[in-house]
């Protein structure tokens, strides 16, 4: 049975519950007599837009999570997940809807357990954001960005971690311009790699924390701190202390002005723990 029927018979085993649970979805939830479930609204008559279809997915998707946790709960994230997947499937609607709505679909799937599917909604996310042009649509390439983090993080729960480790490498690599979604990866990567005692792969990576401080601050010193700690314990003193000196130097032009930005890394450079290691060492 492919994804998609297992996807159809999950959705179609707990309508019932879900529409006794939830009368105000039945206005949205439609059965065809062909079987699959959709949503009223969502682009099968002609002339319908791509926001006209998100809004009707996101009315059971708000409907679902209004719902107390149970089989009522968990069919109602399905069915608004298969509006989503059915929204990016439509080559009609505009590339915008298209790419939230396979994000959408993906991050409920996620929600729901169906880590399978998810995957596969969050890799359409990738197919459909990469295509989007890089300076006219950044919010596309954003939920790609996204997605294709999602898609490194099941990598890692699932404890694969060489195809979480490469998941996270791609995101910097095609989503450069993202860039505190290629922060977040580099970050994640960076904890992947300690809690695996790679130090070596570590030292490396947080050097190029603090070569792309500029993509998200806040995110490379949080792992320098992790790195350096770590480095601490390790007997390695001298190198903590010199990779805290390069993130000192790179980050001191984000730490003049005033603002909630600059006081958070202000205070998060002030609560380093490899600086408290450093000192007691």
């Amino acid at each position: 049975m492919s994804i998609s029927t297992r996807f159809g018979a999950l959705v179609l085993a707990s309508l019932c519950s879900l529409l006794t649970a939830a009368p105000s979805l039945r206005a949205h939830v439609v059965v065809w007599p062909s079987g699959h479930v959709v949503v009223a609204g969502e682009g099968e008559e002609e002339g319908a837009t791509g926001e006209a279809a998100l809004n009707e997915a996101r009315a059971v998707k708000q409907a679902a999570y209004e719902l107390e946790a149970g089989e009522a709960r968990s069919a109602a994230l399905l069915a608004a997940a298969e509006a989503y997947s059915r929204v990016s499937q439509n080559e009609r609607f505009e590339l915008a809807a298209r790419v939230e709505a396979a994000y959408r679909a993906g991050e409920l799937l996620r929600t729901h357990g169906s880590t399978e599917l998810a995957v596969e909604r969050f890799a359409r996310c990738v197919r459909l954001g990469e295509a989007a042009h890089v300076e006219e649509q950044p919010k596309l390439r954003e939920f790609a960005a996204r997605a294709l983090l999602e898609q490194a993080h099941v990598q890692r729960r699932g404890k694969r971690f060489a195809e979480a480790a490469a998941g996270y490498a791609e995101v910097s690599a095609r989503f450069a311009e993202v860039s505190r979604r290629a922060a977040q990866a580099r970050g994640w990567q960076l904890r992947m790699l300690l809690e695996q005692e790679q130090l070596d792969a570590a030292v490396s990576l947080g050097g190029e924390l603090v070569k792309h401080l500029d993509d998200d601050p806040l995110e490379s010193v949080q792992g320098v701190d992790r790195l350096g700690a770590v480095l601490v314990e390790a007997g390695q003193e001298p190198e903590a202390q010199a990779l805290v000196e390069r993130l000192q130097q790179a980050l001191s032009p984000h730490l003049e002005g005033e603002g909630a930005a600059v006081e958070r890394l202000r205070l998060a450079l002030q609560e380093l723990r490899v600086t408290v290691r450093l000192s007691v060492s």
